[in-house]
């Protein structure tokens, strides 16, 4: 359900740092920040705790706000379908 790089997109999104997340998930901010780099496996507890600092309780929810965050990656970027501001 969670890779890495889903919790980073959902981090960035809420706009929190590792230690908010951190604090909110009650894991230490290095363990977010090895689990986002890849370094540290994600254990299915580690997964609960995060998707409970989300807010986030189904699938459908936590696939909503991956297509958020795309979208606004790509608005941010300039890249949008009308990027002459119309």
């Amino acid at each position: 359900m969670l890779t890495p790089e889903r919790v980073k997109k959902l981090r960035k999104l809420k706009g929190w740092t590792l230690r908010e997340l951190g604090q909110k998930a009650g894991l230490h901010y290095s363990m977010i920040f090895y689990i986002e780099k890849q370094k540290r496996g994600l254990s299915s507890a580690s997964e609960k705790k995060i998707l409970d600092a989300f807010e986030i309780d189904n699938v459908a929810t936590l696939e909503r706000l991956l297509a958020l965050y795309d979208y606004l990656e790509v608005e941010r970027r300039g890249g949008g379908e009308n990027s002459d501001g119309e």
